[in-house]
């Protein structure tokens, strides 16, 4: 079963964590060489230097599929980064934007 790292609207408390109420949730986790973008809905992209924190999961293939069909038509690719958990690292998928396009960085996201 794969993994999957969030950071925004799929995480606990937020409102497309629906997807992920079957999968496993494994723990806090950070991914490095990203920052958030945004202000509402935030999105990751490529930067040096930088980490995003969230939450990690083991989800099926279905589970994976669905997020699929919500995220890559908003413009997000799924891609493979190493995500940091106090007990070790685990390759993981995340969605990302390929480029930024706006102006507000975030160090993490809060839905409370």
């Amino acid at each position: 079963m794969p993994y999957l790292f969030v950071y925004g609207t799929l995480k606990r408390g937020c409102g497309n964590h629906r997807y992920l109420k079957n999968a496993q949730f494994l723990g806090e986790a950070e991914v490095e060489g990203y920052t958030l973008i945004g202000v509402i809905i935030p999105y990751a992209v490529k930067a040096p230097g930088c980490k995003v924190k969230g939450e990690l999961y083991r989800v099926s293939q279905e589970e994976l599929e669905a997020i699929d069909q919500l995220e890559i038509p908003a413009g997000y690719a799924r891609v493979e980064v190493e995500a940091r958990t106090p007990w070790g690292a685990y390759k993981a998928w995340m969605y990302a934007y390929p480029e930024r396009r706006g102006r507000c960085a975030r160090e993490s996201y809060n839905c409370e």
